[in-house]
């Protein structure tokens, strides 16, 4: 999906997927002309772990079948980017 948006404003990207036992949602970007994905952070269950310094917001649920949010606001031309979401498997022994 590409999205336009003014400078200022606010978007939100929604996330959901339909496999069981996978509780978490992963959120990445991909700056432009760039390989690698930096991670803003994860929802594990319905609790936002958003990375330090990383200027997003993240609500929502990571269960089956529900729906998982990024929020970025005051967009600008440095948060033009490609963002992912990635649905995973928790382990507690990982």
């Amino acid at each position: 999906m590409v999205v336009a948006i003014k400078s200022g404003a606010t978007v939100t990207l929604n996330c959901s997927h339909s496999i069981e036992n996978y509780e978490v949602i992963l959120w990445y970007k991909q700056q432009r002309n760039d390989k690698q994905l930096e991670l803003l952070g994860y929802i594990y269950t319905e609790i936002a772990n958003p990375e330090k310094g990383m200027h997003v917001e993240m609500s929502g649920s990571a269960y089956r079948d529900q729906t998982a949010r990024l929020t970025i606001q005051n967009i600008s031309v440095e948060t033009s980017a490609m963002y992912f979401c990635a649905a995973r498997f928790h382990n507690a022994a990982n």
